[in-house]
């Protein structure tokens, strides 16, 4: 970076992007992130799988 600024702005957008990889994004405002909305993030995937697997066992 030719600047202190400019590296600083750079770091802010990737920390906010590697934010909306984990934690998902609210896209259309709603002031929710989910799964159903093609909105949600790594936490997202991580919990639904979660509850998948413990219906599956239940079902067993």
């Amino acid at each position: 970076m030719k600047t202190a600024k400019n590296a600083a702005r750079v770091m802010r957008l990737v920390r906010r992007m590697c934010q909306e990889v984990m934690l998902g994004k609210d896209t259309n405002k709603d002031g929710k992130v989910s799964w159903k909305k093609h909105k949600g993030g790594l936490a997202q995937a991580k919990r639904y799988t979660t509850v998948m697997l413990r219906l599956e066992k239940l079902m067993k």
